[in-house]
């Protein structure tokens, strides 16, 4: 009833050449990828270190802003005027020990 026909040997050649054609993109593609994939995780590596300079900028700004805020109280005059300028409150005691 039916026969069958026997490819030519141009339809063969098509054939090999759209395989052959196949086989390059998808080396190309695989290519490409790889090359976007390594730029991703370079620039995922960096964001992480800024991320964590960041962090570690913004807990030395707090830490300065918690100084400020303490600079600014009369308990750090107090302290200063007692410990660098050897100062004294009015009617307070001084006990000097002569042994030393």
């Amino acid at each position: 009833m039916y026969r069958q026909v026997e490819p030519t040997k141009g339809v063969k050649r098509t054939t090999k050449a759209l395989i052959l054609f196949l086989i390059v993109l998808v080396v190309l593609f695989i290519t490409v990828w790889f090359y976007q994939f390594s730029k991703y995780a370079g620039i995922t590596a960096v964001r992480d270190e800024l991320q964590q300079k960041i962090d570690k900028e913004l807990r030395i700004k707090a830490n300065l802003e918690k100084e400020k805020t303490y600079q600014n109280t009369d308990a750090f005059i107090e302290d200063i005027a007692r410990r660098e300028l050897n100062m004294i409150k009015q009617n307070e005691l001084i006990i000097i020990n002569e042994s030393e």
